[in-house]
């Protein structure tokens, strides 16, 4: 106990031992664990009722039949109370004229509008939704997560030095925690908690990707030593611990009182694996809103699910609708029937419509009584009448039930026409949804909670650059710069005539006689356009306001719309609204500001008190309060007392006096510039007509070049055609030559070759004679020959 007084909250640090530092921190976790066991164990039960898992018996049956009125409950009110995406509203706190804050707000509106897609909270809202309406409270979890590009170079003055990394994206990433996943230091009321924890299964991989903190006695890395676990600690199931892959229990704890975050591991007891300053310098430090809590009272946290509040109903239903099974089963057609008649067994054996089944000897049939002498079933008219009273008693259960919880049939899309008035069913209706009425406002206040963190993540963490890329908010910014620009005046043509065009090129006679100017010849480039540079500078600012905490607070509120299903109709409605509303006004205030100036800036008030106040008006809220502005300066300058009709006439006379006088001077100074044109045209014809001269005599010399060329190459190919004539006839005639002599030397060749075989055949005709010569003698020899004597004496 001395340890872990050394050890708890107060105390220093640096003095903490770290084992003892372990030690006392899943103490704490313990301790909530002492006080919400209860409650765990009852959720447990729950989420296996809401799944209808049911035990084997041991005749290797399920359970009975069931009504599962959770899982109807829960599926009636999940959508009632939340259904789609939350939409941010950020605004101007006191909807008054303020620019800055105006675009600030937009802004953050629309970079929250992208993190709550990007960081997934549709889908960790709805599970969290599961969790509030199955075991009575539901948690989100605000994550800031960096994506770092590759390292800098520090060059060579700074070898030796970590090289940083570029923040390259940044999100807001939305966690579910599961209920049985989440603890917090026991207390009353949320308000006094000091400490909240979630735990996390994490890989071997993710380990050492995460903590980089080294074990003081062996100098390894301590992500290396925490032991993994196969599934749940506390699971029942093994075969589900054997499908899990290994994994690490790390409970991440943020510390409000010392402004600390420390993840520890429950199987790694020697030291912490990572402590941490407050890392996202929140308004209220918890990365995580206030729970959805159900039923709750005012001396503790621990919530009661809402079924434990009718699971009395729910029980008898299920016992309801097991005997209903059972007496259903029991209902059948039996009974016995006389032996002696067969064919009385095929009647309801075989079960065939409009079909005669004969029966022999049925004058003794029909004499004995017939079918009601010869059957008798078993009576089964008390097991239905007990059947319908079990129906009965199942409906009551269910009204009680509804009752209860308050999902009336109006509630789950069920009237009962014909039995009560559509007064009595939209009465009926409209209580119901009172009922619900406070699940909607939490879960729109856990919603809101959420996006405030998300917001205050973005607003101190994201860095501009990105924050622009993600709104997309820099042209907008710049039109509204333009819009608040001055109007440049024109530039004025000779003589105060009309407007000259910048892209066209002066007349001929500004420049030399008879000399053309080069397009563009005296224009200067356009100046840069200062625009894109203001627009950055002022979102630089606004990215400082949205820094600063007391500013941002002060001037932006960040609220949501509500997040269960709307008519689609309603965002056109409200822009309908909107203008019809400007526009029956304007109808009657433009005749007023007209008779009476002075209150044209009442008026522009008014215009734009109703705009502030529609969300779809804000867009061009801006342009309204320009062109407000501008009319309200008007009315501070009102233009003169209109002239009497003789004043007007003599002005008119005046005028027309002073028109003709203007128009007969332009008149003589265009004939003078006409003629002077047309003396530069004559020039310029002449010059041209020289010049396409000089072009044909260029033209007509290239083409007698080229018929002289045409004429040598002609000779050229004579002379290579003649020389190619000869050769011909040179090759022809020692070709001839050539083929005699091969004929003279083959008829020798062949001589030689006849002369040679018939020699060949005379030798070898005497080398045969000599054969035949020898074979003679050698017979006549061996016939001389005296023959042997026979052995034996014989």
């Amino acid at each position: 106990m001395a340890d872990e007084a050394q050890t708890g909250p107060d105390a220093n640090p640096e003095q903490k031992n770290d084992a003892a530092f372990v030690t006392y921190w899943m103490a704490q976790l313990d301790a909530y664990r002492d006080d919400f066991k209860d409650w765990e164990s009852r959720c447990k039960k729950i989420v296996r009722r809401y799944r209808d898992e049911r035990t084997e018996k041991s005749d290797g049956s399920v359970g009975g039949s069931r009504f599962n009125a959770l899982w109807s409950n829960i599926q009636t009110l999940q959508p009632a109370i939340y259904i789609k995406p939350p939409k941010p509203v950020a605004e101007r706190r006191f909807l008054d004229k303020d620019p800055l804050a105006r675009l600030a707000s937009m802004t953050l509106e629309r970079s929250i509008e992208v993190q709550i897609e990007v960081g997934k909270m549709h889908m960790a809202m709805k599970k969290a939704m599961l969790d509030y309406l199955l075991c009575g409270r539901g948690t989100l979890w605000e994550r800031y997560e960096p994506t770092y590009g590759d390292p800098v170079d520090l060059g060579d003055d700074e070898q030796g030095a970590e090289a940083p990394r570029p923040v390259t994206y940044e999100k807001v990433c939305t966690d579910y925690v599961a209920w049985n996943r989440f603890r917090h230091s026991p207390a009353p009321i949320w308000e006094e908690v000091w400490w909240v924890a979630k735990e996390e299964m994490l890989t071997r991989k993710e380990l050492r990707a995460r903590f980089k903190a080294e074990d003081k006695e062996t100098g390894k890395l301590i992500a290396d030593l925490v032991p993994l676990r196969t599934g749940d600690k506390d699971s029942e199931n093994d075969k589900e611990k054997k499908r899990k892959q290994p994994r690490a229990c790390v409970w991440e704890i943020w510390n409000k009182t010392d402004r600390e975050v420390i993840f520890i591991a429950p199987d790694y007891p020697n030291a912490a694996l990572e402590r941490t300053d407050d890392p996202l310098s929140l308004d209220g430090f918890w990365p995580c809103p206030e729970p959805l809590y159900a039923t709750t009272t005012n001396d503790t946290l621990v919530p009661v699910p809402d079924y434990v509040e009718y699971q009395d109903q729910a029980d008898e239903l299920d016992n309801l609708t097991a005997r209903i099974k059972a007496l259903t089963d029991a209902i059948r057609v039996n009974g016995v029937y006389d032996a002696s008649y067969p064919e009385l067994k095929r009647i309801l054996s075989e079960g065939v419509d409009n079909r005669m089944i004969g029966v022999k000897n049925y004058s003794e049939f029909a004499a004995k009584g017939g079918i009601e002498a010869a059957l008798d079933f078993v009576p089964i008219k008390d097991v239905v009448e007990a059947l319908i009273r079990l129906y009965e008693a199942r409906d009551r259960t269910k009204a009680d039930m509804a009752e209860i919880t308050g999902l009336s049939d109006i509630v789950r899309g069920q009237a009962q026409g014909g039995t009560k008035t559509a007064t009595e069913q939209k009465i009926k209706g409209q209580f119901a949804s009172l009922r619900l009425e406070d699940r909607k406002k939490e879960v729109a206040r856990f919603a809101c909670d959420a996006i405030r963190i998300v917001a205050e993540i973005v607003s101190e963490q994201f860095s501009p650059e990105i924050l622009s890329e993600m709104t997309g908010m820099l042209p907008f910014i710049e039109d509204d710069i333009r819009s608040e620009q001055p109007p440049q005046p024109p530039m004025m043509g000779h003589n105060g005539g009309p407007p000259l065009d910048p892209g066209v090129s002066p007349p001929p006679g500004a420049g030399a006689p008879g000399v053309i100017p080069p397009a563009g010849a005296g224009m200067q480039p356009p100046a840069p356009d200062p625009i894109p540079e203001m627009a950055q500078q002022k979102f630089m600012e606004i990215c400082a306001l949205l820094r600063d905490d007391k500013m941002r607070t002060f001037r932006i509120d960040i609220e949501t719309d509500s997040t269960i299903e709307v008519d689609k109709q309603a965002a056109k409605d409200s822009v309908v609204e909107l203008f019809t509303a400007v526009g029956g006004f304007l109808e009657k205030a433009l005749p007023i500001g007209q008779v009476m100036p002075q209150l044209t800036p009442a008026l522009g008030q008014s215009i734009l008190f109703a705009f502030r106040r529609f969300g779809a008006g804000r867009d061009v809220e801006g342009v309204w309060e320009q062109a407000i502005d501008k009319l309200t300066q008007m009315s501070k300058n009102p233009p003169p007392k209109p002239p009497s009709p003789e004043e007007i006439k003599a002005q008119a006379e005046k005028q027309k006096a002073e028109l003709t006088a203007q128009t007969m001077q332009q008149k003589a100074a265009l004939d003078q510039q006409k003629g002077q044109q047309d003396l530069e045209l004559a020039q310029q014809k002449a010059q041209i007509e020289l010049q396409k001269a000089q072009a044909q005599l260029q033209i007509d010399q290239q083409k007698l070049a080229l018929e002289r060329e045409k004429m040598e190459m002609e000779r050229a190919k004579a002379g290579m055609q003649m020389q190619i004539d000869q050769q011909r006839m040179a090759i022809d005639s020692e070709a001839v030559v050539r083929d005699a002599e091969i004929d003279e030397r083959t008829a020798l060749r062949d001589d030689e070759l006849a002369t040679r075989a018939a020699e060949r055949d005379a030798e070898a005709g005497e080398q045969q004679f000599e054969l035949s010569k020898k074979t003679a003698q050698f017979k006549a020899k061996e016939a001389m020959k005296p023959k042997p004597k026979p052995r034996g004496g014989k």
